[in-house]
This record gives structure tokens, C-alpha cells and sequence, in this order.
């Protein structure tokens, strides 16, 4: 019966276990998909020792893995179904309770409760049996002094018995590690998804935080308090919770068992050490615990000073993520040098606090160094002279193993201590966050109408309202709102910029706080179920929900396709039917891929045109009844805006829809309008019926110009004939065009071994070759000196018995072999990690091996009396502090490499990028540059020189054991080489597969940044939608993606550790054996020397195997930086032997001849060779149908596109033959997208405090943002409210994207912004498109009598705008097809501007304007006219 137990047990314990019909030992990598899990189909052994993950090792060792060949993550470890686990614990706990008060700390210990206690079960046996090698090596050495007191069969149990301790320990050991890494992968899951999710729903405050910015970069109180403002609205610091804070909570979790094994091995080893050595251990515990008031120091001046690093940090970031968002204007204004100099003296203050942190770690080193002679030499000398006892190698030996376990948990303790208040710190900013107010739109009651009675809204929250009564002076609340839209109608949203109209629009979507009255909408408006429909068979009958157009167009990086489906099922005939009504077909006919081309991030594949109506067709496409439009035809010409008017807005399809509408444009749009309301100053000054509101007279002349549709439906009819045949005619694109349309490329990796240029790379950025091979030297040098140091101590132990040497070396070498196998959990997570752990973990890594030579042979000269021990103690000591002068100096020399390195790998990137082409920004995402800045540069600073310096120790201390057993014990080398050899085949399957996973690791993050920045921005657009929950299972696909390849990265770790640990164990259990067998019969001391060495040995290889994984794993960071300093850079910035004159370009004469543009060398032009000349002085407009190439010739006027062929001439100087810094600073550009960075109005206008106050309140009047002199006074009058558009301070606080101001103040303000750069020849890109027509007709007025000595090119949809122009010029797919004064294209009888003109429904207005233009030769026409 006992044997057929024992056959049943052993199958169990192999045998596999079988999910869905298939074994653990699947091959790998063999489907399209991730292969499943094996490790819930493993039998108990594999689970054990982790061969489950042999499939995998196996695999990467035959080839190079795949993404595809990562396992998939176990069901309970996938983000969607931990973050549902943890929010329905939630809910039944405030089911149970009546509301959830508790902490978050305590939740997530509460959450994992069960996965903790098992945790702890491993974690106390393995404590117990890491004690079985002191234990049993006492009775061994005693046995080898006194033979008689055990047989020689107990002697050989205890050797086993050190094999079987060491096994389980081991096992006990990476169980206990492994649950704490599943425990942190949980936690990450948890947190990432709950601070997405809070960001969807939390109410947008980005505007609250607009005090006056003020310099105080060297104010640590202006700091915090700036912190403590902000910390609610920056895009960046929320980011940082998710890639930081998230990483930091992971990272301490996994080790949470640490919290009661290092007191447990504390008590333990301290009991074990009385009984050993009674009162003397008392002295040398005293020597430790003098010692840990400094380590506590360290640790606490170490946390003050990741603090203080982390902050230099995120300013840091936060800087280069506004410089990559907004890289184009910095390129516009040929900004990046400047820009480059602000963000080096950034990294100049972080790279100081890193220098007091390395200085700090080489003080650590030094205490940690000389900590194991002190308190050996303390505790021996108590014991031998105070005690008068005699010091037998047993006693002293295992004391010296106990010592070596003691100062471990000891060390590591406050540091784990100080991680744990990190991660706490991290736990706080996360709970914070989360407890941030949220949008009130989901808790809106029932309603059928839409509208507000008597209702004010603000856009502070209820917190800052409470604590501040000053009503925010950029961000005017609305009060009094009284209207009711009527249901299934048109309405129309009208008044000047900044007057609340957007505003308005937001209140109606939630995302404003209400502070009194109501508003009512559809009480399941903002429901997904209401979105996508509950009729399945029909998605696309009206539901009650709403479809949101943003004034700013958002896309998704999708294609054009994905981003107006936009989640929805493709119906074929209805997305034939709306890209007809949204004017899309032409341009999908002229694109190469058609609605399959990718759009790139924020669209900039597209015109803003083209973005604008791929937004309108999203809403359109929905199946919602309400559709809120904000100024959506502003970014189109006129024609098409009264094409989208009567074919969409107007359209059956839109018919029975509730169409609110935010315009300009209301001559266009009043006549069918049911209900106007007009804003003014956050008020409501007239609403009702047409008739009602045009009595009121709160419409201006020029905004109420009516079209003539006589004249539009006449140029449209012959049009509208060719267009329905070609919509009947398209086909709908096909998926092979997916790949022709793609714009962003995919990440790559390397493969294989990193390559040495990366090696080559980091050596010459850290001070070159010569500076490595002093390095290297010093090392040499230093590993020289503590072989010294022990041959002295062999010699000092000969003086009193060859026996106790043999027995000291053994002992101490094998207890320390036995320790710091047991502590490497810590020492790799410290170092394979990209966040550091501690000081003391970092110190002990770099020393961790040569301290054992010093502590624990330094201390076996105090055997009894009957030597001279002042001399073996000076020449010891002496040793022992030229080993410190040389430590000292390596680690200095060591760490100036390491911030040298740091600084010019971090300067050549940021150069790189900023001299980077345009093209590159569209095709790669920010996401990815964001994740080289932030996490690859923080391995480089923080992680990588100390590694490279741990793996050159260990191969130096490696090669330095070979020589010395070599020269003692000969036989013993050929056993070295078979280890070697082992080690070497565990090591290379070990590398060659989670060097991949490492790759995919970091390849993976970036999608998580991109799609998070991504949703910040459209987060009103998504909320609108009701696609929160679409959004939050991306969210967890992505994040699931990044936690495959780390979770096996980490198993892979531990299949490496339980195996060389258990190859260790074996070697010290044949070296146990071998001092057995061979006591008496060589010289004990060479004998005890030899065997220490290669006890040591092993413990050698396994780091040098350790290191070398890490370090290519950290050069991976490397890697991934020098592939962008690969980047092909733009042209020179200045070419010195071309310099134009300094006054270039004085008369501002342009020709361009034969031009040719391309978007690659593979693609079709775009533009066709034009040529056409502007005179010095003249107004030229370009005008064109979407997509006709308008600013594409504007990209080649700043050489953002190289011409493929012909030339452009300016003032007589070809601009492709000049530096591109000397082209651009001397032209000036209004682009269409206004993009403001974070600061002030000051900062905005003058980065570089370049001009004086005077200049600047000139171009902001200009720019029509402070009003008339008069305007002005009359207002300081009024309340706060009435100050929406008006700027009246220069350091008036600008938030992230310019988010406190409007769409058309924001381009106001980069209107200014350019009119301080006054040149000769300006060109405008739609600057006024998001500004009612009275500003833009003020502002044309300013330009034309401002700038009648500079030349001026302006690309115009608004008709109005150019056509008192000198010339206008007329592009189509590319070509010039018209080109003359407005009054001659106009006086003829055929041609596309007159068309454009006809179908505008102004062409009597503009055809008078033109004319007296042309008899008067002026440009005050349109201002009479």
C-alpha cells in the first residue's frame, strides 16, 4: 500500500493538468494569437521549479521570439477582469456598509488578503531553512576539529542536509517572489485602469488653474505651491500617476513579504548568535546598530533627494511634451535653439540633484565596506580578551556566517521602509486623484426638453469656489441662462469671440458645474446603451444620446474610416449616404487610400477642413437624436459650408434630429433655424425666433449678410449633377488600401544580441574608451588588493592552528554563499528594475561580492592570545584602507561617466528630434518620444553605469578566483570550467529569450502614453459619445499587452534564480564533500583558501550571468535612444558661406518657378509644377477647394517640404540654397492650428524676452484682444464676468493648450504672437477662421494699413477676406489653374474662382468689393462696401 501511495503521490506531483484540452508543453509561437498560459495546466513540479517555462526558453534560444510567442496572461491576472473584481468588491462593500470611508492602502491589502497569506506561508519556510547552513555547518566544522564527537555518517548528512536546506529554501524563495510579482502586476492593472477611468469621468478643470505664473524656479515653496494648484489639471502629472506612481506601488508590493521576514531573520539570527557567543555577540550587535543611525541618514537625505529628483523630472517632461505637441510652431519661428537651452538648463538642476545622490551612494559604499571589519574585530576581541575564551574555528566561523545573515535584513530593512513610504506617497497621489470631483452629466434627471431655466455655471470646482470668492478673470462663468431648444429643430448659437458661446455647449454637455438653476437633457443621453442602441437588429434607429462636433476637430490615430464609425457596426448604404452629406467624396477620390488612409495623431495627415467634416460625418453616422455642433463650418470655404448646410445640417437623415449649432455664419444658417440665441459676455442678450432675435438688433451687419441662394443654386446644379454620379459610381474603399493609407509606422526592436555600436555608443558618451580602461584598471587594482588582504589572512590564521583556517575559510565562505543567495530577490529587483530600490541595495550591489572577501576573513586573527595581534590588525587595517582610498576613488570616477553619459545621450536626443523633418513628427507618435525621454533616460541615469560596473566586477573577480584556485589547487580548475560551462548554457537560454521580453516590455508602453494623451484631448468628445466603457477595454488591451512580456520577464527571472541556485546548492554540497574526504592530507590553510575561493566561485558566475542580463536588458534604453540618433535631420540650419544679408528679405519678391512637391519619394506630387511671382508689397489670397494644395505650398515656403523639383525665390535668393534657421526666423506664419504653451501671455508672445511691453500690448491690439481704449475703461467698471475676451495683464496665466482660452482666442493670441516677429513677407493659414466675421474684419483692416510694406500671402476660406487683395491665386488638385486680380477673375465668364464666388451666395458683395478695389487701386473696399 505504501508503494502503490508513493506511485500516486509522484504522479501528481508530474503530472499536467489540462484546460481546454491542451498540455502545458504546447509548442509555442505556432498561432496568430498568444499561446495560453501553461502555468495553470503545470503539474506541481513545474509550477515549482517553472518549467513551464521551457517551451518559451527553448524557443527564444532557436530563434529570435515574437511578440506573438509570449504566453498570454492567466485569466485572473487580465486588467479587465481585476479592475471589475476590485470595483465589485467595492460595491458590495458599500452595499454591506451603506458608503466605502476606507483607505485605499487598506483596500488593497483587504483586496489581496487571501494571495498575502500564502505569500506568507512560503515566505515563513523559507526564513527557517535559509538558517540550516549556519546550523548544520557548526556541527560539520566540529566534526573536522574533533572527529570523535560525530560519526562519519552525521558529518555526511549535514552535507546533505546543506543540499536539501538550500533547495528549499530556494523554492520557498521564488514562490513567495512570484505571488509578490503577480500581487504587483494586479495592483498596476488596478491603479492604470481606475486613474483612465477617473479621467473619463472627472470634470474638466483645466481652466481652474490660471493664477499669474510667476519665476520662482528656485522657491521651493513656490514649487509645492504651484504643485498643489496644478496637480489637478496637468495632462502631465496624470500621466506621471499611471506610468510613475502606478510602477512605484507595483515595485513595492512585490516585495510586501519583506515587512515580516527581515524582523524574523532579525530575531532569529540574534538568538542564534547569543547562544554562540554569549555576551560578545551583544558588542558586535552594538558595532551593527552604531551603524544604522548613519544608515537611516542615508536613507532619509536619499528620499529627500528622489524627491527632489522626481520633480526636476516631471518639469522636465512636462517641458518636452509641450515642445513635441507643439513642434511645428517651434519649427515656424525657428525656436530650437532656444528651446533646446531652456530645457538643458532644466536637465542641468536634475542632473545636480543626481550628483548629490551618486556622492551619497559612494559614502554608502565606503560605510558599507569598512561595516563587516568593524564589527568582526569588535565581537572576537570582546570574546577573546574581556571574555578570556578560546576562539575555535566552529565558533568563530559560524559566528561570521550569522553576522553576514544578521547585517542583510539589517541593511535592507530601513531601506524597504523607505520604499514602502514612497509607494504610501504614491498610494496618497492616486487616492487623491481619485477622489478629484467628476462630471455631474451622468446624474442628470429625466428631461424631454433640452435647455436651461435661470441656470449659472462655473468652471471651478466646488473646492476652489469655496475656498476663493475672486471670480476667475480668463474663464467668464455663465449666469441667468433661460432657453429651451426646441426638439427636432435647428437651432443657431451666435456673438462675438469669447463670449461663452463653447461654453455654453459644455454646460449643455455636463461638463460645467452648476451652481444654480437646472438643466435639462434626455435623461440617457450620455448612456452607452443609449449610444450604440438596445434595438441590435436596427443600431442605427435614433436613440436618446448625443453626438458631439468639437470646435477643435479630434481624431483618433485610425483611419479615416475608423474615426466615423467610431465604434459602430460599418453599414455600407448609410456611410455612402453620410460621406456625401459631409463633401467627403472628392477627397477620398484624391487621396491615394482613401477613407483607409491613417490620419495620423490629431489628424495631421488632413486639412483642417477635412478633419473638421470626418468629425461632422462621426456625428452624422451616430444614431443620436441630439447633435451638438460647435462653429463646424468655419474651417471650411464657403461653398462647402452651404453645401454641409443644405446636404447635411438640412438632409432627411438630420431631419428629425435636435441640431444645435455654433456659427458665425448665420446669414447662412437663420433662415431654417427655429431658435437663435446670441451670447454676450456669459449671458444670454437675446434668444427666440429668427424675426424675434434680428428686431432685437444684437446681430451685427456683417454677420447677418445674407447668401443669395439664386445665385448659389445656379453654380451648384451642374456640380451637384457630377457629384451624385460619382457617389453612385465609387465603390466603397477597399482593405488592401489599409496598408497604402498608413501613416504612423509600427515600433521596431533589435534583435538579438545588443549590437556593440550601442556598447560603443554609451562608452564614448561616458568619456570614451581610455576612460573605461582606467576604469577597468582601478578595478583590477582593487580586486588585487583584497586577494592581498585575504592571502594576509591566511597567513595571520596559520599562526595559531592550520586546522581552524581550514574550517574558518569553509564556513565563512559558505554561509556567505548561503546568504546572499537568499537575499537576491532584493539586490536583482533593485538593479533589473528601471526604478532603483535604495542606496544600501545599490552599494551592496556594487560591493556585495568584494565585501565578502574583506567581512569575512578579516576576522579570524583573533585566535586567542599567543600572536602579536597589533600586527596582523595594522597590516590588516592598512590593507583595508587602501582598498577604501581605491573604492573611493572608482566610484567617483565611475559616477562622473555615469552623469556625463547621462548628459550627452539626453542633449544629442532633444538635438536630434528638434532637427528632425516634419514628416517624422506625423509618422511617429508622441507617445513613443515621450517614453525615450521619460522611462529610457531614467534607466540610462539611474540604472545603468552601476550595472555595467557590478558586471565588471564580477568578471574581474571571476577571473581572479580562476587564478587563484589555479595556483593552489590545480584539480580543482577542471571542475571551475565545468561549472563555468553550466552556468554559461543556463545563462545563454536565460538571455537569448528575456533579452526579447524585455524589448517587448518597453516597445509596449508607449501605445498606454499615446492613448491616454489621445483621450485627455477628446475626452468631451467621448463622454458626449456615451464610449466610455469602448475606451476603458482599449485601455485594458493595451495595458494587458505591456504585462504579458513583463510578467514573463520576471518568470523567466525566477526560472534562472531557482536554477542557479540549485546548481550552487550541488556545487557547495560536492565542495562539502570533497573537504570531508580530504581532511589531513594537504596543508589546511591553502587547502581552506582554495575551497573558499571556489565556493565563491559559483556565486561569481551566476552574478556575472545575472549582470550581463541586466545590462543588456538596460541597454536596451540605449538602444532605443541611439535608433532615433539615427533620425535623418532637416537641412542646416545655417550654412555659413550662404548667410543671406541681415536685412534679407528687404523688399519681399517672391517667384516661384516650376515647383514640385512630394510627400515622399514613392508618392504621386502634390503639388505640379506651379510658377507664379509676387511682387514686393502685394496681397496675394490662395484659395482652393480642400485638399487643392493651399497648405502644402505654405510647408514649402518654410522648406517643411523639399522641393522634388523647381525652386522658390525670395528677394532674388534661392530659399532651398540657405540655412532653414536663416529662412524661417526672417518669415513670419499664423498657422491654422493656434497652439499656446503653459505659462503667460508674456511667455507666449516673447519666449525669449526679446522685445518690450510696449511691442507687445501693440500686437495684442492689434489682434483686436483688448478692445478700444474706451472699451476698456468702461469694462474695469463691470463685473468680472463681462472680462471674457479681454487680456489685461501680460502675465495672465495660459493652462495646458491654451485650454482657459476659446478657439478664437487662442487664435487671436497666436495672431499676435506674430505680429511681434514683424517681417517682410507674412503668410496666414485660415488665422481667423475661428473669429466672428466683425474681428476678422477688424483684423483685416489692421493688417492692411499695419503691414503695407511687407508682402502677404493668405490662404482664406472666407471669401470676404481676400478679395480686396492685389491678386488672388487659384489652386486645384496641385495646380494653378487661375491667377489675376479679383476683379478680372470675376469679370470673366467662366472660371473656378468666379464659381467658388457664385456658390459662396455673396457674390454681388464681393464682386462690388472687388471693383471698387480695382477703379480705387486701395484696400479700403470691403470696409465701405
Amino acid at each position: 500500500m505504501a508503494s502503490i501511495a508513493t506511485v500516486l503521490f509522484l504522479a501528481s506531483f508530474t503530472q499536467q493538468r489540462r484546460r481546454h484540452g491542451r498540455s502545458s508543453n504546447a509548442p509555442v509561437g505556432e498561432s496568430d494569437t498568444h499561446p495560453p498560459a501553461p502555468e495553470g495546466t503545470a503539474s506541481i513540479s513545474q509550477q515549482l521549479f517553472f518549467s513551464w517555462m521551457d517551451p518559451m526558453i527553448w524557443l527564444g534560444y532557436k530563434r529570435p521570439l515574437e511578440p506573438k510567442d509570449v504566453y498570454d496572461l492567466m485569466p485572473e491576472d487580465r486588467s479587465m477582469r481585476v479592475c471589475a473584481k476590485w470595483q465589485r468588491e467595492s460595491r458590495d462593500y458599500v452595499r454591506k456598509h451603506g458608503s466605502d470611508k476606507r483607505g485605499m492602502t487598506y483596500r488593497l491589502f483587504w483586496f489581496f488578503r487571501y494571495q498575502l497569506a500564502l505569500q506568507c506561508v512560503w515566505t515563513l519556510v523559507f526564513t527557517v531553512f535559509i538558517f540550516t547552513g549556519p546550523f548544520l555547518l557548526k556541527r560539520i566544522l566540529a566534526y573536522m576539529e574533533d572527529q570523535t564527537i560525530y560519526t562519519r555518517e552525521q558529518a555526511f548528512w549535514c552535507v546533505a542536509g546543506l543540499l536539501l536546506g538550500g533547495t528549499i529554501s530556494t523554492v520557498c524563495q521564488s514562490q513567495a517572489l512570484w505571488i509578490g510579482r503577480k500581487i504587483g502586476l494586479q495592483i498596476k492593472a488596478i491603479v492604470i485602469g481606475e486613474v483612465y477611468k477617473k479621467s473619463l469621468r472627472r470634470r474638466d478643470a483645466a481652466s481652474e488653474d490660471d493664477a499669474p505664473a510667476k519665476d520662482g524656479e528656485g522657491d521651493d515653496n513656490s514649487v509645492e505651491d504651484a504643485d498643489k494648484q496644478g496637480e489637478s489639471t496637468s495632462t502631465g502629472k496624470i500621466t506621471n500617476l499611471m506610468a510613475v506612481d502606478a510602477n512605484k506601488i507595483s515595485e513595492a508590493s512585490s516585495y510586501l513579504h519583506f515587512l515580516y521576514q527581515l524582523p524574523a531573520e532579525i530575531v532569529i539570527t540574534v538568538l542564534m548568535l547569543y547562544q554562540l557567543l554569549g555576551l560578545a555577540s551583544i558588542a558586535g550587535l552594538c558595532t551593527l546598530l552604531l551603524l544604522v543611525p548613519f544608515q537611516w541618514r542615508i536613507v532619509s537625505v536619499w528620499s529627500k533627494l528622489q524627491t527632489q529628483l522626481m520633480k526636476a523630472s516631471d518639469k522636465r517632461m512636462s517641458m518636452t511634451n509641450e515642445i513635441l505637441q507643439g513642434v511645428r510652431i517651434i519649427k515656424f519661428f525657428a525656436w530650437e535653439p532656444q528651446f533646446e537651452k531652456q530645457v538643458a538648463a532644466i536637465r542641468s538642476g536634475e542632473l545636480g540633484v543626481l550628483r548629490k545622490r551618486y556622492l551619497l551612494l559612494t559614502v554608502s559604499i565606503v560605510i558599507f565596506f569598512m561595516a563587516p571589519v568593524f564589527i568582526t574585530l569588535t565581537t572576537f576581541v570582546v570574546y577573546t580578551k574581556v571574555m578570556d575564551k578560546q576562539l575555535t574555528a566552529s565558533i568563530a566561523f559560524t559566528a561570521l556566517a550569522l553576522f553576514k545573515t544578521l547585517r542583510g535584513p539589517m541593511d535592507q530593512l530601513p531601506d524597504f521602509f523607505s520604499f514602502c513610504l514612497q509607494a504610501k506617497v504614491s498610494v496618497d497621489r492616486v487616492s487623491k486623484f481619485l477622489s478629484e470631483e467628476e462630471t455631474s452629466k451622468y446624474e442628470l434627471s429625466n428631461a424631454t426638453d433640452i435647455g436651461f431655466i435661470d441656470a449659472s455655471f462655473s468652471w471651478k470646482s466646488a473646492a476652489s469656489a469655496s475656498a476663493s470668492a475672486e471670480i476667475d478673470l480668463t474663464n467668464p462663468t455663465l449666469r441667468d441662462l433661460t432657453v429651451s431648444f426646441p426638439v427636432g429643430k435647428l437651432s443657431i448659437i451666435a456673438g462675438p469671440t469669447g463670449c461663452g458661446k463653447t461654453s455654453l455647449l459644455m454646460a449643455l454637455l455636463g461638463e460645467m458645474r452648476l451652481t444654480a438653476g437646472r438643466l435639462m437633457v434626455p435623461g440617457a443621453a450620455f448612456s452607452a446603451r443609449a449610444t450604440f442602441g438596445e434595438n441590435m437588429s436596427n443600431p442605427f434607429s435614433l436613440q436618446e444620446s448625443v453626438a458631439y462636433v468639437a470646435q477643435q476637430a479630434w481624431l483618433l490615430n485610425d483611419t479615416i474610416r475608423g474615426n466615423i464609425t467610431f465604434g459602430l457596426p460599418y453599414d455600407e448604404q448609410r456611410y455612402r449616404e453620410v460621406v456625401h452629406m459631409c463633401a467627403l467624396t472628392r477627397d477620398f477620390e484624391i487621396i491615394d487610400a482613401g477613407d483607409m488612409t491613417e490620419v495620423g495623431e490629431r489628424g495631421v495627415a488632413l486639412s483642417g477642413g477635412q478633419k473638421q467634416r470626418i468629425c461632422l460625418a462621426r456625428a452624422v453616422y451616430s444614431p443620436a437624436r441630439h447633435v451638438i455642433m460647435d462653429d463646424c463650418l468655419s474651417a471650411v470655404d464657403a461653398h462647402t459650408a452651404k453645401h454641409l448646410y443644405d446636404n447635411c445640417l438640412m438632409a432627411p437623415l438630420m431631419s428629425e434630429r435636435t441640431r444645435i449649432l455654433v456659427t458665425h455664419a448665420v446669414g447662412l444658417a437663420i433662415k431654417s433655424a427655429a431658435m437663435v440665441v446670441v451670447m454676450q459676455d456669459g449671458r444670454i442678450a437675446a434668444a427666440g425666433t429668427p424675426l424675434e432675435v434680428l428686431h432685437s438688433g444684437k446681430l451685427s451687419e456683417e454677420t447677418l449678410r445674407e447668401a443669395d441662394e439664386e445665385q448659389q443654386n445656379a453654380a451648384t446644379r451642374a456640380e451637384a449633377r457630377s457629384a451624385s454620379a460619382r457617389v453612385k459610381a465609387s465603390a466603397a474603399p477597399q482593405d488592401a488600401n489599409a496598408q497604402k493609407g498608413k501613416l504612423t509606422t509600427d515600433e521596431g526592436w533589435s534583435r538579438g544580441h545588443v549590437q556593440w555600436r550601442v556598447y560603443l555608443a554609451y562608452f564614448r558618451a561616458s568619456g570614451g574608451l581610455v576612460f573605461w580602461a582606467i576604469l577597468t584598471v582601478l578595478f583590477m587594482l582593487t580586486q588585487g588588493l583584497l586577494v592581498a588582504q585575504d592571502w594576509w589572512l591566511r597567513e595571520w590564521a596559520a599562526s595559531y592552528s592550520k586546522s581552524s583556517l581550514t574550517s574558518y575559510h569553509f564556513v565563512a565562505r559558505t554561509g556567505a554563499d548561503h546568504r546572499t543567495i537568499a537575499s537576491l530577490p532584493t539586490h536583482s529587483g533593485s538593479v533589473i528594475s528601471v526604478e532603483p530600490l535604495s542606496v544600501s541595495s545599490l552599494a551592496s550591489g556594487l560591493l556585495n561580492r568584494s565585501i565578502q572577501f574583506v567581512g569575512l576573513k578579516g576576522e579570524d586573527g583573533l585566535d586567542g592570545g599567543r600572536v602579536d595581534l597589533a600586527y596582523f590588525i595594522g597590516v590588516y587595517v592598512a590593507i583595508a584602507l587602501a582598498s577604501v582610498f581605491l573604492i573611493l576613488g572608482r566610484s567617483l570616477l565611475q559616477f562622473w561617466g555615469s552623469l556625463k553619459a547621462s548628459r550627452t545621450l539626453h542633449e544629442s536626443l532633444l538635438h536630434t528630434v528638434l532637427r528632425a523633418p516634419v514628416r517624422f513628427f506625423d509618422t511617429t507618435p508622441v507617445g513613443r518620444l515621450i517614453n525615450r525621454f521619460s522611462k529610457d533616460m531614467e534607466t540610462i541615469d539611474q540604472s545603468l553605469n552601476s550595472s555595467l560596473a557590478i558586471f565588471l566586477t564580477e568578471v574581474i573577480a571571476s577571473l581572479a578566483i580562476l587564478i587563484v584556485i589555479a595556483v593552489i589547487t590545480p584539480a580543482f580548475t577542471l571542475g571551475a570550467i565545468v561549472v563555468a560551462i553550466i552556468y554559461w548554457i543556463i545563462g545563454v537560454l536565460y538571455l537569448a529569450t528575456s533579452r526579447e521580453i524585455k524589448r517587448f516590455e518597453s516597445v509596449t508602453k508607449s501605445p498606454i502614453y499615446t492613448q491616454f494623451d489621445e483621450t485627455i484631448n477628446g475626452v468631451s468628445t467621448i463622454r458626449a459619445y456615451g464610449q466610455e466603457s469602448r475606451f476603458r477595454m482599449a485601455n485594458y488591451t493595451k495595458v494587458d499587452d505591456n504585462n504579458r512580456p513583463f510578467i514573463y520577464m520576471w518568470g523567466a527571472n525566477r526560472w534562472l534564480s531557482i536554477r542557479v541556485d540549485l546548481a550552487g546548492a550541488l556545487v557547495s554540497f560536492m565542495a562539502g564533500l570533497l573537504a570531508l574526504t580530504t581532511t589531513g592530507r594537504m596543508d589546511a590553510g591553502l587547502a581552506g583558501l582554495s575551497l573558499s575561493y571556489a565556493l565563491n566561485f559559483t556565486e561569481h558566475i551566476l552574478w556575472v550571468v545575472r549582470f550581463y542580463s541586466i545590462n543588456e536588458m538596460n541597454l536596451n534604453s540605449v538602444e532605443r535612444v541611439v535608433e532615433y540618433l539615427d533620425v535623418e535631420p532637416e537641412a542646416p540650419v545655417t550654412i555659413p558661406d550662404r548667410v543671406p544679408p541681415v536685412e534679407w528679405p528687404s523688399n519681399g519678391r517672391i517667384s516661384v518657378e516650376n515647383l514640385e512637391l512630394k510627400y515622399a519619394e514613392n508618392q504621386p506630387p502634390v503639388i505640379r509644377g506651379i510658377s507664379f511671382e509676387v511682387q514686393p508689397r502685394e496681397k496675394v489670397g490662395i484659395v482652393g477647394r480642400t485638399g487643392a494644395g493651399k497648405s502644402t505650398l505654405t510647408l514649402a515656403m518654410f522648406r517643411f517640404m523639399e522641393a522634388s523639383a523647381g525652386r522658390i525665390m525670395v528677394d532674388g535668393i534661392d530659399i532651398s540654397q540657405i540655412g532653414v534657421g536663416d529662412l524661417r526666423s526672417r518669415l513670419t506664419i499664423i498657422p491654422q492650428d493656434p497652439i499656446l504653451f503653459t505659462g503667460t501671455i508674456r511667455s507666449n508672445l516673447d519666449p525669449f524676452n526679446e522685445h518690450g511691453d510696449d511691442e507687445l500690448w501693440l500686437a495684442l491690439r492689434r489682434a483686436h484682444l483688448l478692445g478700444d481704449e474706451d472699451e476698456i475703461a468702461s469694462r474695469q467698471s463691470q463685473t468680472a464676468v463681462t472680462l471674457g475676451r479681454t487680456i489685461t495683464d501680460l502675465d495672465m496665466a495660459v493652462t495646458e493648450n491654451g485650454s482657459n482660452f476659446s478657439q478664437g482666442q487662442r487664435q487671436l493670441i497666436a495672431l499676435a504672437r506674430a505680429l511681434v516677429k514683424r517681417t517682410r513677407v507674412i503668410i496666414l493659414d485660415e488665422a481667423t477662421a475661428s473669429v466672428d466675421f466683425d474681428t476678422d474684419a477688424r483684423i483685416q483692416t489692421t493688417i492692411r494699413n499695419e503691414f503695407t510694406d511687407s508682402t502677404l500671402l493668405c490662404i482664406a476660406h472666407r471669401l470676404r477676406t481676400i478679395v480686396d487683395y492685389d491678386k488672388v491665386l487659384v489652386l486645384d488638385q496641385g495646380e494653378i489653374v487661375e491667377y489675376d486680380t479679383p476683379y478680372n477673375l470675376l469679370s470673366k465668364s467662366e472660371g473656378l474662382f468666379k464659381h467658388m464666388c457664385l456658390k459662396s451666395g455673396e457674390y454681388d458683395h464681393l464682386f462690388s468689393a472687388a471693383e471698387r478695389k480695382h477703379h480705387s487701386g486701395t484696400n479700403e473696399a470691403i470696409i465701405s462696401a
